[in-house]
């Protein structure tokens, strides 16, 4: 382990005798050969997953408990006082003795605590100390670094055993946050990432990030937070996916698309995470609660109405500020002169939309088709689909490409109408916002508004 992962060899040993115990459990050979070598690294990838969901829930828990730790700063001031060599010595003794009792894993937090400290800046390491909720979810944004790289390794190494033949990588999915999806080919493919620096991940033009846990929420609601502070104008792309999702459905996912980097789409994953998904506020306040409520950021959405209904009666979240893609849609017909009756659905729009090109239309075809087989009850799905998880990785894809190039719509859309019509389109996104007000629920009509 000392030398497959390159942790120090005082931690390797002990973190050996608890996988050999693992191993001999199962009556798997130990002596060192590569298939026993995959054997360890899988168990041991699966053991800091496991840790990684046992100690994510400890980032909210944090921030209901900020109180006990507001005399924190007399202390850190001590520290500050320190030269910087027995600053990070205390720091780091003080982590991996924290993170310990937190986890139960000695050793593997002394892995962790080192890796978060030899990142992290001198400025940082005091303000983590002053802020618990930052504090704990580094320490599981280290955890995931860590099995992701235990994950990688693995692979590889499965690689080597078995020359001319592809990794299987669903297995490994669950090990992964960042993905990058290949186009190109039929069936598409979905590479495996482990930070967003990756030269495969940085030059694609499709790349997902699954937020599944809260370290990466928050780093998200940073990006949001950074992106309403610097930008006259914010706009967000915005779409759900449920099981019947209303208010007497089930919301499972969430996805974004950003001003500014629209490559890049954000997959939240709500059955996981619950009502924190919402709640959960950076130290500056930002939460998704308050993004979506905010009129001034600008919500690109398709229509909004089931997807606010449950976002209403389930977490208590109104959005304001929504632009529908769909009524644009019907507001560019009619500014024509043509006479519309009926609404589009989403891949109808994206074929007639003249920023994209024929390859990028023909693979939104591929993929719609791909995920109606799988939750459509019609073709032979399940919308119990959006549950399953590990996640199924045509299931994140399809949710992550229903957003990535609603921006793209929204320029099109607002190139073809006039102020005149974009007020409309304004005044009628905000009409379908407020769906979630009727006392009972309505089911949303195919006919086009009238505006």
């Amino acid at each position: 382990i000392h030398r497959l992962l390159d942790i120090p060899l005082d931690a390797a040993v002990p973190l050996a005798a608890g996988v050999t115990q693992l191993l001999v459990a199962q009556h798997t050979p130990t002596n060192m050969d590569n298939t026993t070598k995959v054997k360890i690294l899988e168990m041991v990838a699966f053991r800091i997953r496991e840790v990684t969901t046992a100690v994510n829930p400890c980032v909210p828990l944090a921030a209901q408990r900020q109180e006990t730790f507001d005399r924190r700063d007399v202390l850190t001031r001590h520290l500050c006082e320190q030269d910087a060599h027995t600053r990070r010595e205390l720091v780091s003794t003080f982590l991996a003795e924290f993170f310990g009792d937190l986890t139960g894993e000695s050793v593997l937090s002394q892995v962790v605590v080192r890796m978060v400290v030899e990142q992290v800046p001198d400025f940082s390491l005091i303000y983590l100390l002053n802020h618990p909720v930052a504090l704990v979810a580094k320490l599981v944004e280290g955890l995931c670094a860590l099995q992701s790289k235990v994950a990688r390794i693995t692979m590889e190494m499965i690689a080597a055993n078995q020359p001319g033949q592809p990794v299987q990588r669903d297995p490994f999915m669950p090990y992964f946050q960042y993905y990058s999806v290949g186009v190109e080919s039929d069936p598409f493919v979905v590479d495996l990432h482990e930070t967003e620096q990756d030269t495969g991940y940085a030059e694609s033009q499709f790349r997902v990030q699954l937020l599944d846990n809260y370290a990466g929420l928050l780093q998200f609601l940073q990006r949001l937070e950074e992106l309403r502070r610097t930008t006259q104008d914010p706009t967000i792309a915005v779409d759900f996916e449920g099981v019947k999702l209303c208010r007497h459905g089930a919301m499972c996912l969430a996805q974004f698309s950003c001003e500014g980097d629209p490559s890049t789409i954000f997959v939240v994953d709500v059955y996981l995470l619950g009502p924190n998904t919402f709640s959960m506020q950076t130290t500056n306040g930002t939460s998704l609660k308050a993004i979506l409520e905010d009129p001034e950021v600008r919500k690109v959405w398709f229509d909004p109405r089931n997807d606010i209904d449950a976002l209403y009666h389930y977490f208590g979240v109104r959005p304001r500020g929504i632009f529908d893609l769909q009524v644009a849609e019907v507001a560019v017909r009619r500014s024509k002169g043509l006479k519309v009756s009926y609404v589009l659905g989403l891949s109808k729009c994206l074929e007639s939309c003249p920023g994209l090109v024929k390859d990028q239309k023909q693979f939104a075809v591929r993929l719609n088709e791909l995920g109606k087989k799988l939750f459509e009850p019609v073709h032979g799905g399940s919308y119990d689909v959006f549950k399953q998880r590990p996640m199924n990785h045509v299931i994140l894809v399809y949710a992550a490409h229903d957003v990535r190039y609603m921006l793209a719509l929204y320029e099109s859309y607002r190139a073809a109408l006039d102020s005149s019509w974009e007020r409309r389109v304004e005044m009628c996104s905000t009409e379908r916002g407020n769906w979630c007000l009727n006392l009972e629920y309505v089911i949303p009509s195919s006919e086009a508004p009238s505006f």
